[in-house]
């Protein structure tokens, strides 16, 4: 069959000359309305515009993942604590010093500083997450389960 007997006895309905003023007229094809106008931001503080003592925290900090790393756990134990005095509003400093008292097999002290840790990132859902995480692994290693699944489940929900 060609193609305009094909085009004739079908009806190619883009070719109907009023088709696009019904399309106009339907509800159903009118564009949404453009979105609102994104809010504005506030730009994430740079390390300039840190205080001076959260600037120290950070410098702790990274220097007891380098000791960390080097499996000094006293040395680490120390930069993480004064990193927490410096700064004792972030929840990291706090679950990596907690984290080291896990790793001595210290099991006494880690339940207090994750408590604080917790306590300290209410808002942090992501790093208080990662805090019951770490309760539920330490518990995990002292083989007391049912509290390890009880923190792991925490951890769960809290996600």
């Amino acid at each position: 069959m060609e193609a305009w007997l094909a085009e004739r006895k079908f009806m190619n309905p883009f070719n109907m000359s009023s088709l696009y003023q019904k399309l106009k007229r339907d509800p159903r094809t009118i564009p949404p309305p453009p979105p609102p106008p994104k809010k504005e931001t506030k730009p994430e503080p740079m390390e300039k515009d840190l205080q001076e003592s959260k600037k120290q925290a950070l410098k702790g900090k990274e220097l007891g993942n380098d000791a960390c790393k080097k499996k000094d756990s006293d040395a680490t134990l120390k930069l993480y604590d004064t990193a927490t005095g410096l700064d004792p509003t972030n929840i990291t400093f706090v679950t990596n010093q907690a984290a080291m008292y896990i790793e001595k097999g210290n099991y006494s002290e880690f339940q207090e500083i994750f408590e604080k840790a917790i306590e300290v990132g209410q808002g942090d859902y992501q790093q208080t997450t990662r805090a019951y995480a770490q309760i539920g692994s330490a518990y995990f290693k002292e083989e007391k389960y049912k509290d390890a699944i009880h923190f792991y489940n925490k951890s769960l929900a809290e996600h």
